[in-house]
């Protein structure tokens, strides 16, 4: 999953930024509340109440509560901590309100290894500007909730997609693919299906584009609960097209039979291109009319979420 913002090669040499992180992060899943502490969106006491949520307040994941789960990582400079190097990630692992010290689970443990750092001074390590993208450094408050109940059946919304791969290697696709819907001149709501899907079939020169260029389809998932999710979210796609009067076929790629069609992947494009508000309103729609279950509503519009969350960041990443 880690292609879907960076390439692995080229963050073994030149590292990640804050807003690289960010989006990482919303590939795997995950609910991300990101703080720059220099740009006025973060004090101290801020950072402190975030450390406590993260460090102190507790959930058991045995118990299938439908609470989240709170992970902190700082992005802070060494050498404010008395360390060498500079820009650094790393989680912090508990809270000693008696000192107002932070553990800090160094990622490098070879280096440093776990220690306590002063909350403080951990909040003074984020301040320094990062040369990279002419911000301060921050933290990231990331969620995710373990367990889910549906109708008294306990659940577990997959964190990740289980349909498509989408590479960092096709941001200038989907970079010129926002470029077009800036260009539309419109509010996100009414962005529309037609507008969507003549973007992909058909470019400016007249030769034919393809969701394909910006999504890579997974193979189809042999047995077990992700082939049945993956089917139930296929059925659900089919139902949003026949909304559409859209027919749809089945693709192969590679020899391998995917997961969807491209009519499928163009769907979930157009609903990665409207706000969340109009997404859960059309899908909210047709799945009531079919019985869909939440579950499967939740996977698809994560889908799209994961999707949008490529197409916002492909010009605010660092490659």
């Amino acid at each position: 999953m880690l292609n879907c913002c960076l390439d692995l090669e080229e963050v073994k040499e030149t590292g990640i930024t804050l807003k690289d992180f960010e989006c990482l992060a919303h590939c795997q899943g995950l609910s991300v509340d990101l703080k720059y502490c220099k740009e006025g969106n973060s004090s101290l006491e801020d950072f402190r109440e975030a450390v406590e949520k993260a460090c102190v307040e507790k959930i058991d994941i045995n118990n299938n509560s439908d609470e989240k789960l709170d992970v902190l990582v700082v992005s802070y400079s060494r050498k404010l901590l008395g360390q060498t190097g500079s820009g650094h990630f790393s989680p912090l692992a508990a809270y000693d309100a008696e000192s107002d010290s932070v553990l800090i689970l160094d990622t490098a443990r070879f280096k440093y290894g776990a220690h306590w750092a002063k909350l403080s001074l951990v909040y003074e390590a984020m301040i320094p500007i990062d040369p990279d993208t002419g911000k301060s450094r921050g933290y990231a408050l990331l969620s995710f909730t373990p367990h889910r109940k549906i109708n008294n059946n306990e659940e577990s919304l997959q964190p990740m997609s289980m349909i498509f791969r989408s590479k960092m290697s096709k941001h200038p696709i989907r970079r010129k693919y926002k470029e077009y819907l800036t260009s539309l001149g419109n509010d996100n709501n009414e962005i529309t299906w037609h507008q969507v899907a003549a973007y992909w079939t058909k470019k400016a020169d007249g030769s034919d584009s393809s969701p394909w260029e910006i999504l890579e389809p997974l193979s189809l998932p042999h047995d077990g609960e992700e082939k049945d999710m993956v089917e139930k979210i296929r059925l659900l796609l089919a139902e949003l097209l026949n909304a559409r009067d859209i027919s749809n076929t089945c693709c192969r790629t590679r020899n391998h039979k995917t997961c969807v069609s491209s009519y499928d992947a163009m769907y979930i494009i157009y609903l990665a291109s409207i706000s969340q508000e109009r997404r859960l309103e059309i899908v909210g729609n047709v799945a009531s009319s079919v019985s869909a279950s939440q579950l499967t509503i939740d996977q698809l519009l994560k889908e799209a979420e994961l999707i949008a969350t490529a197409i916002e960041t492909s010009d605010q990443t660092t490659f």
